[in-house]
């Protein structure tokens, strides 16, 4: 008893859409737009939902069924050919690349997906990653055991004394040569292993002195520290170690924590520190300081470097460059120049103090953001003080809306005005000192550092891009009105029109009936589409056509019916819901500008007083254009109401759904009228030619007339 797909409630529209010519996109669309599968299109309309769906899911399942037990009589028969039958109902393990399970992960990686984009696919469907490395030729199965029994031997190895460990042997060489343990940290540290190895036990294992050292409270990285994270949050938001340490001085805070390392603990770099202070140091004598020449090369991490590889057996002693004859001092005079700090340079040239000026500039941001932003201020050349003050005061600016939205998405974040709190002077320093080191920023960060004091700045950028985008907007809206208006008269005041539905009706009854009184008293506009559908018993000539030739005959005016309906073409592309939405966006954005405006009043008001808050409203640019557009905004809803009435008056006047979109009944009325005149012209084609015809057979039985009388 279930309806029909094209009769269901819930599609019916949409197929009423795909019938009326709608291109299938639109409908797409609308689906989409509304919550629904828009593979719904590819079903048989003449077939119910449910049932479509069953048949989907018994086709399904019958093949999986099927691949199922192809695959256990295929793995049934590689078992029986090796003598080991399987078990009922287990499946022999099968290479990566042909389990099912596994099988699009590798076809990912054989089309050169990158790795990791795979193993992201693994993991959100709640694999193993690591399947992406594994070898496609084997089982899963098999390769984990190895995976395993792999682990177990690297557990073993770790029983191995820490001096006989490749990892850590050297650094307790150095020790053994008499090499302060200070500098074994570093080099531990420097190359990202613990330097608190260089004070356990050589002659141990590194997994049993960590399980004995005793437990000490949990204390944080100095980067999740609350003490010190904000610190080196600075430091990685690109703000210079000077200025990060200027506001650690101000906090009252050791500078020097800003170089620790940290992912540790402030308490072990504090032992640490003073275990190396501990340590006697022979005074050493500062060599003089020279420049050299460096040579940019790219450094291979050894990680990845083959065990066979030229470079690791470059590390053997008999492979050394022992003896290699260099002349020391002919290397200096090539690569060094000594550099020294008293002697003035010999001239100050422009060039050289502009570079000058360009190293001072003070950097507190990200420098792909730096950079956009500075992109876009040098386009709006502005005094950012001034613009401060417009801003402030929501007056207007010589801008366009996407200026104005590019300066309101520079505005910093919390993150960026701490930072350049903490490298600005306090407020009550001297506005010279604060100029001084506002001068020292790059220009995106001096934009930043005025606007940072504005209060409330995104809610008053905001009014100014409304402001800036009023008059565009209404105008969008005013036209779209004016057109739907236009459409609606000339559509219900057509006369054209109205007798050609009335020899529709005429027509189609005549047909359907012969002639009887049982005909129908009235037709959906979409009806007259099927016109062109049916065809006489020649199989040439349709209704319409046979429509067309009628009106010709009876009442030619009709035929110019494309005459009245100029205005209905443009409203097809006219949507009223967007009308409807933009208007309704229109009227929040007023709200929320008057509610910035009497917030940011020049003086404040009494409550009941609604006299003396109008005039203040008054006295300010904003609140001026507050008032100007509420009104403009009030005027368009009236007219838009007064649109939706008409048409609404127009569907009961034709008798369609009031549901129907003035897309749909505009486009049904446009395409019948295009094919209207489309066969008008076809019918007058086809007259000229049989015209012709008729004009070259008189032609030719008056010459055999003439022939015919010479002869005799």
């Amino acid at each position: 008893s279930a309806p029909i797909l094209r009769e269901d409630p819930e599609y019916a529209k949409y197929f009423k859409m795909m019938k009326l010519g709608m291109p299938r996109e639109t409908v797409m669309q609308a689906l989409e737009r509304d919550g629904k599968d828009v593979s719904i299109l590819d079903l048989d309309p003449e077939l119910p939902l449910e049932k479509q769906k069953k048949d989907a899911e018994k086709v399904k399942q019958s093949a999986t069924d099927g691949k199922k037990s192809a695959l256990e009589a295929m793995f049934a028969k590689r078992a029986a050919a090796m003598g080991t039958p399987p078990a009922p109902g287990m499946v022999a393990a099968k290479p990566l690349k042909d389990d099912p399970e596994y099988q699009k992960y590798m076809k990912m990686l054989k089309i050169g997906m990158p790795v990791e984009n795979v193993k992201q696919a693994l993991e959100r469907d709640g694999k193993d990653p690591l399947i992406a490395e594994m070898d496609p030729t084997k089982s899963y199965e098999s390769q984990r055991k190895k995976e395993e029994s792999e682990s177990q031997a690297e557990e073993a190895k770790t029983d191995v004394p820490l001096k006989d460990m490749p990892e850590y042997a050297k650094f307790f060489k150095m020790l053994k040569m008499g090499i302060p343990i200070g500098a074994v940290r570093q080099a531990l540290q420097k190359e990202g292993k613990d330097p608190d190895i260089a004070e356990m036990d050589p002659n141990k294992s590194l997994s049993s002195q960590q399980k004995a050292q005793p437990e000490v409270a949990a204390e944080p990285p100095l980067q999740e520290d609350p003490e010190y994270m904000k610190f080196f949050k600075m430091l990685k938001m690109g703000i210079p170690v000077g200025a990060v340490q200027n506001a650690l001085k101000k906090e009252g805070k050791d500078p020097e924590i800003i170089n620790m390392d940290p992912a540790r603990p402030l308490s072990a770099q504090s032992k640490s520190k003073k275990t190396e202070v501990s340590q006697p140091k022979k005074k050493k004598l500062n060599p003089p300081k020279v420049a050299r020449k460096r040579l940019h090369w790219n450094k291979i991490d050894e990680s990845k470097l083959d065990a066979s590889s030229f470079w690791n057996q470059a590390k053997d002693q008999s492979l050394q460059l022992v003896g290699l004859d260099i002349d020391n001092d002919e290397f200096a005079n090539l690569f060094t120049a000594p550099i020294n700090n008293e002697a003035a340079p010999k001239k100050a040239t422009k060039p050289d103090a502009k570079k000058n000026s360009s190293k001072q500039k003070v950097q507190l941001i990200d420098s792909r953001r730096r950079m956009n932003g500075s992109i876009l201020l040098a386009k709006f050349k502005v005094d950012y003080n001034v613009l401060a003050k417009q801003v402030n005061t929501m007056e207007y600016v010589k801008a366009e809306a996407n200026e104005l939205r590019g300066m309101m998405q520079l505005l910093p974040t919390k993150d960026e005005s701490l930072a350049l709190r903490s490298y600005l002077p306090p407020m009550d320093a001297p506005r010279s000192e604060i100029d001084d080191s506002i001068n020292k920023l790059g220009e995106c960060e001096r934009y930043m550092a005025v606007m940072i004091d504005v209060p409330d700045a995104n809610s008053k950028f905001e009014c100014m891009v409304f402001r800036a985008e009023f008059e565009s907007h209404a105008e969008s809206i005013r036209d779209g009105t004016k057109m739907l208006a236009e459409a609606c008269n000339a559509v219900k005041n057509s006369e054209r029109f109205q007798k050609l539905l009335l020899y529709c009706l005429k027509l189609g009854n005549a047909l359907n009936t012969g002639g009887s009184n049982e005909g129908v008293s009235a037709i959906t506009l979409d009806s007259l589409l099927k016109l062109a559908e049916a065809k006489a018993f020649d199989r040439q000539t349709s209704v319409l056509h046979y429509l067309v030739s009628i009106v010709q005959k009876n009442d030619a005016d009709v035929l110019k019916l494309s005459d009245d309906f100029a205005p209905v073409k443009a409203a097809e592309r006219v949507a009223m819901d967007m009308l409807s939405l933009e208007l309704k966006k229109m009227d929040q954005g007023i709200e929320k500008l008057q509610a910035v405006v009497k917030k940011n009043l020049p003086e404040p008001c009494d409550s009941g007083s609604e006299r003396e808050e109008d005039e203040l409203i008054d006295s300010t640019p904003m609140g001026r254009f507050s008032i100007s557009a509420a009104s403009k905004i009030q005027s368009l809803s009236n007219e838009f109401e007064d649109v939706r009435s008409s048409f609404t008056d127009l569907l009961r006047f034709f008798g369609e759904d009031s549901s129907m979109s003035p897309e749909a009944f505009f486009g049904t009325i446009n395409t019948f009228v295009s094919m209207f005149d489309q066969t008008h012209k076809e019918l007058v084609r086809k007259e000229e030619a049989k015209a012709r015809r008729k004009r070259i057979e008189e032609k030719q039985r008056l010459r055999k007339e003439e022939m015919a009388a010479k002869k005799a």
